[in-house]
């Protein structure tokens, strides 16, 4: 995945240059096609409904994917009594805490996987 913000400059947090407001979401309007592209039409004779879920590497979520979780926070704040938006932000809340842990793990196994490999790194082995 690719970035298309940009957080900091030299440390220093930066505001998005008006240049760049268009390429926020690009990465997951690209993606978001592409998934349309594979699995939509399989779904559909299958009478299935698709809607990919789709984030950006920084966490930016797809237009669609929002629209989608709103529907859902509405119903159910009708159902349980509960504000839509405190639902919603659960949801937002769950998901990007799926999203770090998952960034997490595949950074943790890059890692281990090159020290596994290093022999620098090898405690196993006393001769190093």
């Amino acid at each position: 995945m690719t970035s298309t913000l940009k957080y900091h400059n030299n440390g220093a947090p930066q505001e998005i240059p008006a240049t760049d407001i268009d390429r926020i979401g690009k990465q997951a309007d690209i993606a978001y096609q592409k998934k349309m592209a594979k699995y939509d039409e399989l779904c559909k004779l299958n009478r299935f409904g698709f809607l990919p879920i789709v984030f950006e590497s920084n966490g930016f979520l797809h237009n669609d994917s929002i629209t989608f979780l709103h529907q859902i926070a509405n119903n159910c704040a009708a159902d349980k009594g509960i504000p839509t938006d405190a639902i919603f932000n659960y949801f937002l809340k769950g998901l990007s805490f799926s999203l770090q842990k998952s960034i997490a793990h595949a950074i943790q196994f890059k890692l281990t996987s090159k020290c596994a490999n290093n022999p620098a790194f090898n405690h196993q082995n006393p001769g190093i």
